[in-house]
């Protein structure tokens, strides 16, 4: 399981414990694209388009 927060600085953590480093400002905003559509496919397009 991963805990991803959204409000303020992207932080990401892996089993709630251990804090993952997500660098890089696309892989960070790719993330947040991802983490608010959570359990739902998210088209190619959409995420080109939201980079």
């Amino acid at each position: 399981m991963v805990r991803v927060e959204l409000l303020g600085p992207i932080q990401v953590y892996a089993d709630d414990v251990t804090p993952v480093e997500v660098g890089g400002v696309r892989l960070r905003m790719l993330l947040a694209r991802l983490a608010l559509e959570e359990g739902r496919t998210v088209s190619v397009d959409s995420l080109v388009n939201g980079l």
